[in-house]
């Protein structure tokens, strides 16, 4: 189910901190499940260095998760007991060691330009931000809104899983009713927080599916839960495939930078070969270095401030490259800049892959669009 989250794959496709985050607390949490009744020293250390580590990749958060989620666990189990004893505080030391020696090294090796705290920069980021937040205020409701979101399609079970909880309750296995509370705890967590926005929701997803698979499989006589949920997962797998892996390979094949940098280079080659020509990107997108094999010292001119308030009165302020431009180069950038900069480049060919029609409604797409204006070399 969570294969078919819509955004549990988005997420996962930017193969950002958030999805290691919620990897790692998800591995503490099963780790604690699989070791919890025979807990040796070595299991304890083995938690705790998840913890660490997770926290490495986005914050405390990665900690405060999984730790709810057994904190919860232990007072259903009334388990304090069992937990509490010396080999589980020895175990925290080489975690904690394992977590500070980044700083520390940072701050001994991290040379004369490193001027800022690592340590306070995870008190500020993660502790400062709880409590009284700088940014990223979302409102109270922020979480109430996108958890049902961040779990389509199965938010159409999760609600009425959710609803019927109240008359199921009683009947409810001790570890369902941790997924409960789990679920419920760091809700609050995140909710009670100043700071809010909707991908922070990510955490929760897993235990929220979870709390849907168990409701839509609680009651074999009602196989149109089972039937239904069968058909949305293989509806939303076949949609997710498509949208995800098939029409961007066929969309990048036609349009894309790849198919774009292979031209160019046999466009620019007519004049004279692709190793001769000196490239200069004007915010073109970071990957045509890749495709177009530039050297490291290409130079590259950024934008200050939003891409849309350069215009033809502004633009040599951001690329003063074009008041004198350098022979044997060819200028990529994006098509959002063409029109501002068409009259810098009177003896140049301009070069662009052309658009297929299908494709159009992707604006965002087509603005970013490379093209390369190529000089055009006089015969002798």
């Amino acid at each position: 189910m969570l294969l078919t989250t819509y955004f549990f794959v988005f997420w996962a496709r930017t193969s950002s901190a958030d999805m290691l985050n919620m990897a790692g607390s998800l591995f503490a949490v099963s780790w604690y499940f699989d070791k919890k009744q025979q807990a040796s020293g070595m299991d304890y250390a083995v938690f705790f260095m998840i913890l660490a580590l997770t926290s490495l990749c986005k914050g405390l958060v990665g900690a405060m998760v999984p730790l709810l989620a057994v904190f919860v666990d232990i007072v259903l189990q009334r388990s304090w007991r069992r937990h509490l004893r010396w080999p589980l505080l020895f175990a925290v030391i080489p975690a904690l060691t394992v977590y500070l020696l980044p700083f520390w090294l940072s701050s001994h090796f991290g040379g004369e330009q490193y001027g800022e705290s690592g340590l306070y920069l995870v008190y500020k980021e993660n502790v400062l931000r709880y409590f009284k937040p700088f940014d990223h205020r979302g409102p109270l409701y922020t979480y109430f809104v996108f958890l049902p979101i961040y779990t389509l399609p199965w938010a159409f079970f999760l609600v009425p899983a959710l609803l019927a909880l109240r008359s199921r309750w009683t009947s409810l296995s001790l570890n369902v009713r941790w997924l409960i509370w789990s679920l419920l705890v760091i809700f609050l967590f995140f909710t009670v927080s100043g700071s809010r926005r909707s991908y922070y929701v990510l955490p929760l997803v897993p235990f929220a599916i979870l709390l849907t698979a168990e409701w839509i499989t609680a009651a074999p006589s009602l196989a149109w839960r089972q039937w239904l949920a069968t058909v949305v997962l293989i509806v939303t797998y076949v949609i997710l495939f498509l949208g995800m892996d098939v029409v961007p390979a066929w969309y990048y094949s036609q349009v894309g930078v790849e198919k774009f940098a292979v031209q160019l280079k046999r466009e620019a080659a007519k004049q004279r070969p692709w190793p001769t020509w000196q490239v200069v990107m004007l915010d073109a997108e970071t990957k045509l270095d890749f495709y177009l094999q530039l050297p490291p010292d290409t130079r590259h001119y950024s934008v200050i401030g939003e891409r849309e308030t350069l215009d033809a009165s502004t633009i040599t302020a951001a690329w003063p490259i074009l008041n004198d431009k350098p022979k044997n180069t060819i200028f990529v950038t994006r098509e959002q800049y063409v029109s501002a900069l068409l009259p810098y480049f009177q003896h140049y060919f301009m070069f662009k892959l052309e658009q297929p029609t299908h494709f159009l409604w992707q604006k965002k797409a087509v603005i970013n669009a490379p093209v390369a204006f190529i000089p055009i070399e006089k015969k002798s």
